[in-house]
């Protein structure tokens, strides 16, 4: 017998509350099969179930897009869709947080995981190789616990800390650390799972001090533990959540959509909570940095800061928003968050430029532009096809920086200012020779605040890159469908967007 509308008021929900609320559940139930509904392993069937519900919940979010898009208001006594909003987004993260435990038991796998200090090094670890497909947690442990015993993980790689292995000529308190560590922890059974775990364990660290003094201090609490890490991924998550709520309002839009286009996107949630990758704090210190700039606050160089000390590629918005607070102090405040923060590691930056330059120039994944770039450099007999590639990259992002940043004349507007900062991130998501799918997660909250669909759909896309753990090769196809789709969907946005500033916007409301 249908309700009247007396009745559904008496629920606190009016039609356009009750889809939401359906909705919402639809979201919390697809995550509860993609973090327990099936092992997430490397075969056929496993990928089919993995892409099947991701791509369900992309449909459940498009929908909820549209559904708040077209809100004309709430009825009276209705339940505000930012409650309903954010308790699918809290849901959905701690589900996310099991992403990974035991299959097989995941209750043991999580009681593992709640041992703190000496105690957890004894068990083996509650999560398995590989979180819902990826594994870059392993290296956070793995460099947290060497600086959490006094080794500098710029100076050695995890190949290295193995003593039948050749040792890198140390400085006495590293070498005399690296011996404790050797004696005490390595050998653990928890460390040796870690440590087993790790992808390219010859390759030195290439995060930035923040990111290792973050990995230090969870490993402090929890050695080896990945539960706190995740933690501190949600924790950061959740952060964005707000920050660009108070972003979307800085530039007169409502909060609703914009946390929802954030806090449901599943790459989202599978990248950071699920996932647990150091891209949390960074997205969540690049984000604040956007918004203290749009209020002329010096301090957004200090959030800059601290996102370069994680991934030095945070600093390529500098030269737009130096233009919203162009004083001596920004200037000072910036290059002393870095001094401060590489103080402790001094001696060990040409380590760590060094581990930056094998990266750029020994690691392809799911490129694009850049293999392109790379096949015309070998077709025209470049010597080095790869370096001219990354010689191409570089120099377009450094140009697109430095050409935003003087193309921004006077008082640039905000919404202005935080496109150029959204188009900026997304080149160099796009345009590199590793295109990871969480890279999408950079542009991400400008495109969420500005109500801007585009980014918002290449985002599914990008995901279409787990492919690649069928044979570990990423298949032509798929690469055709995300490049290109990209492509085509920033073309559509052009062709069909009224005006032209530099991100499009489904109407405010």
């Amino acid at each position: 017998m249908p309700r009247s509308p007396d009745t559904a008021r008496s629920y606190g929900l009016g039609p356009q509350g009750r889809v939401l609320v359906l909705l919402a559940a639809s979201l919390v139930g697809l995550e509860l099969y993609l973090v327990f509904g099936f092992a997430a392993t490397s075969d056929e069937a496993a990928l089919t179930r993995f892409f099947a519900t991701l791509g369900a919940q992309f449909a459940v979010y498009a929908a909820a897009l549209i559904l708040l898009a077209r809100r004309r208001g709430s009825q009276p006594g209705a339940a505000r869709p930012a409650t309903i909003i954010w308790t699918a987004a809290i849901a959905c993260r701690l589900i996310a947080l099991g992403a990974g435990l035991d299959h097989g038991d995941p209750w043991r796998g999580l009681q593992r995981e709640l041992a703190i200090g000496t105690d957890a090094l004894a068990q083996p670890s509650g999560y398995e190789p590989f979180l819902l497909y990826d594994n870059d947690v392993w290296r956070y442990r793995v460099d947290g616990s060497l600086l959490a015993h006094g080794v500098v993980p710029y100076r050695i790689a995890p190949l290295e800390v193995d003593e039948t292995r050749p040792t890198p000529i140390l400085p006495e308190s590293d070498a005399a650390a690296l011996a404790s560590y050797r004696a005490e922890i390595l050998e653990s059974e928890r460390m040796t799972d870690v440590f087993a775990r790790t992808s390219y364990p010859e390759v030195r660290t290439v995060y930035g001090p923040v990111a290792l003094a973050l990995f230090a201090a969870t490993e402090r609490l929890a050695p080896g533990g990945v539960l706190a890490w995740k933690l501190v991924a949600v924790a950061a998550d959740l952060l964005v959540c707000w920050l660009v709520v108070r972003l979307a309002r800085s530039l007169g839009h409502g909060a609703c959509w914009p946390l929802l286009a954030w806090s449901w996107n599943p790459l989202v949630l599978k990248e950071l909570a699920a996932s647990a990758h150091v891209d949390a704090v960074l997205v969540a210190l690049q984000t604040g940095a956007v918004l203290l700039a749009l209020r002329r606050s010096p301090w957004a160089a200090v959030a800059l800061g601290l996102a370069a000390a994680i991934k030095p590629t945070a600093l390529l918005v500098l030269p737009v928003l130096i233009r919203r607070t162009p004083t001596v102090r920004t200037w000072l405040l910036l290059a002393a968050t870095l001094t401060v923060v590489w103080a402790p590691f001094a001696t060990a930056v040409p380590d760590f430029l060094r581990a930056q330059a094998h990266f750029a120039g020994s690691w392809q994944f799911n490129a694009g532009a850049w293999e392109l770039a790379r096949s015309a450099a070998s077709a025209l007999g470049s010597f080095d096809p790869v370096r001219a590639a990354n010689a191409v990259y570089g120099l377009t992002v450094l140009v697109l920086a430095l050409g935003t940043g003087l193309a921004l004349r006077g008082e640039a507007a905000a919404e202005r200012l935080v496109a150029c900062c959204g188009m900026l991130y997304a080149a160099l998501a796009l345009l590199g020779p590793v295109v990871n799918p969480w890279y999408a997660l950079w542009a991400l909250p400008f495109s969420a605040a500005l109500r801007s669909w585009p980014w918002l759909a290449c985002s599914g896309l990008l995901a279409v890159s787990y492919t690649h753990y069928l044979d570990g090769v990423t298949p032509l196809p798929a690469l055709l469908v995300q490049h290109l789709g990209v492509a085509a969907i920033c073309l559509a946005w052009l062709l069909t967007s009224r005006r032209r500033p530099l991100a499009g916007e489904i109407r405010r409301g």
